[in-house]
């Protein structure tokens, strides 16, 4: 829960170290309005950031809920992350 819109000076940065949006990642900059809750997202302020630098890969980004009524003027949002294999 960041607050910020995709285009801000703070998601930028963050993308900037290396960091990843889950959303971009998968390809869908489009998706992922969370906010508000109800009746209908029409904003999206919520990440999942990963390490490109540590070879992280987000995929299967995605709202969780279509309604969150009373819990959170959010909604929820996950993501799978692969991790490169480690050789010993």
């Amino acid at each position: 829960d960041f607050n910020a819109r995709p285009e801000s000076a703070e998601m930028q940065l963050l993308e900037s170290w290396g960091l990843a949006d889950a959303w971009k990642q998968g390809g869908d900059e489009t998706a992922g309005f969370t906010i508000p809750s109800m009746p209908e997202p029409h904003a999206r302020i919520d990440y999942i950031f990963v390490d490109c630098t540590a070879g992280l890969r987000a995929a299967n980004t995605r709202v969780t809920a279509t309604q969150n009524p009373g819990a959170s003027d959010h909604l929820p949002i996950s993501t799978d992350v692969g991790m490169p294999r480690c050789s010993l």
